[in-house]
């Protein structure tokens, strides 16, 4: 009998993201398992609005657009129909310190985080230096077949450390591993 474990999910709304958050729902090992989403945003947004706006004028603005987002991500992948619970957070800052705060908020059991290919995932690097939950490592060209379950291999976070670029390289050529990047 398998524990309902809480797990946290960055998401930037990217192919990447949608292809963790369906593992994460389409886990039938786990279906009791309750999902964090955690979309983090800074203040200072590109051609969003005007310089004469109040901060909170443009937090307001910027999440009710995040919302927007939110709510099209929701329907593509028709997360109201899952059995699994979710919830979604936006956050302001930077995407690891909202981790870590949420991490000491609750009980965050696992973090999934989408690797993507060809990207120096300097928001790895900084997330291996928490220790606050193991981080299970998803590439995003995941197959995410019923029959076919992921491969999931546990290691050391000081392990993946001095072979990083080969575990990385692993993982983004092969779509049915995953790597758990254990804390300690």
């Amino acid at each position: 009998m398998n524990t309902a474990r809480r797990l946290l999910v960055p998401i930037d709304f990217s192919d990447a993201s949608k292809a963790v958050v369906q593992y994460a729902l389409n886990d039938e090992r786990h279906k009791e398992d309750s999902i964090v989403l955690l979309h983090s945003y800074r203040l200072i947004a590109e051609g969003f609005s005007s310089y004469h706006d109040s901060p909170r004028v443009l937090k307001k603005n910027l999440e009710a657009q995040l919302l927007d987002t939110f709510n099209t991500f929701n329907k593509d992948l028709a997360l109201s129909e899952k059995e699994s619970q979710f919830e979604f957070r936006m956050e302001v800052g930077f995407i690891v310190n909202c981790i870590h705060t949420i991490c000491k908020e609750s009980t965050i059991d696992l973090i999934l985080y989408a690797l993507k290919r060809d990207k120096q995932n300097q928001i790895l690097t900084e997330l291996l230096t928490l220790d606050c939950a193991p981080i299970m490592l998803i590439p995003e060209n995941i197959s995410i077949q019923p029959n076919e379950p992921l491969t999931t291999k546990e290691i050391s976070k000081h392990v993946f450390s001095n072979n990083r670029d080969q575990y990385i390289s692993e993982l983004e050529s092969n779509s049915n591993l995953s790597y758990t990047v254990m804390p300690y």
